[in-house]
């Protein structure tokens, strides 16, 4: 099984704020793009396996 990836979103003051789990970047892929498509701040998403922030952008374009 593949650890879940956690998605957060930059708040101003510096923290930063858990929207939620996903269980794959596909997943991941989807959900920041609904959130950058309402507008609710710069998220990112965290891999608990492997620590990286894998990179994606609301294009759908990642770096991973």
């Amino acid at each position: 099984m593949t650890p879940p990836l956690d998605i957060f979103r930059d708040e101003p003051n510096g923290s930063v704020v858990w929207l939620g789990t996903v269980s794959d970047l596909e997943t991941a892929k989807v959900k920041v793009n609904e959130m950058a498509a309402a507008k609710l701040g710069n998220n990112f998403v965290f891999s608990q396996k492997t620590g990286n922030k894998p990179r994606i952008t609301p294009d759908g374009a990642d770096g991973v």
